[in-house]
């Protein structure tokens, strides 16, 4: 039976094969010596156990996928992808204060699952500060934008870039062409359609995602 440093060292040079990885990589992610992790894929040195927790982070696997002899690989993924996947999600929700400012009113811990998403996904909430989205969306609703640069029709939570503010918008796209608007003609911040073009779009907003989820306040 081979000790725990020879064990470690073959898992560490399989799993930079089935990664694609280089050594120069790891070592730079773990933020130690090229040499130490050499050491520790050569089965000269052993590392501490709160490296071996960050190795298993790098290559998304369970730790056993380093530390037992002949590990189910594809297993340790799996479990891995399973956990991570179910673990809480932060979820930054904003809000406009009584002046108009906008603040962060919590960072909430929701599953994935009630997001049905990649643990890799990111996501903005915001809690809606007028009726420019109704009948759908209406005042002090949250909605939840998933990240995303690429857009196609749909509702999008927008930030203006030269004043940082943000708004939930519905967003047609007809070539280079970009018709933004609110659903309710009649809102009372009298907010238009806006038709302008890709290139002026980009210039003025930045995407921060579209929505996920919606979430009705009934107070």
């Amino acid at each position: 039976m081979a000790n725990s440093k020879e064990v470690f060292a073959k898992n560490i040079q399989n799993l930079l094969k089935i990664h694609n990885s280089t050594r120069e990589e790891v070592a730079k992610f773990l933020g130690v010596k090229y040499t130490t992790f050499c050491d520790w894929a050569k089965g000269r040195t052993y590392p501490k156990m709160e490296y071996i927790i960050e190795i298993a982070d790098y290559f998304n696997v369970k730790t056993y996928a380093l530390t037992d002899e002949n590990p189910n690989y594809e297993k340790a993924y799996a479990e891995a992808f399973e956990e991570n996947f179910n673990a809480p999600k932060e979820l930054p929700i904003y809000k406009y204060n009584e002046k108009n400012a906008l603040v962060l009113k919590a960072i909430d811990n929701v599953p994935l699952e009630w997001l049905d998403t990649n643990p890799d996904d990111d996501f903005t909430g915001l809690i809606l500060p007028d009726d420019c989205m109704e009948p759908i969306y209406q005042k002090n609703d949250t909605v939840i934008a998933i990240h995303s640069d690429y857009i196609n029709e749909g509702d999008y939570l927008l930030k203006n870039i030269k004043n940082s503010k943000l708004a939930l918008r519905r967003l047609i796209i007809n070539d280079d062409k970009v018709t933004m608007f609110p659903l309710n003609p009649n809102n009372k911040i009298h907010d238009i359609t806006r038709y302008i073009s890709k290139e002026e779009f980009d210039s003025k907003y930045e995407i921060v995602g579209k929505i996920k989820r919606h979430i009705r306040d009934f107070d």
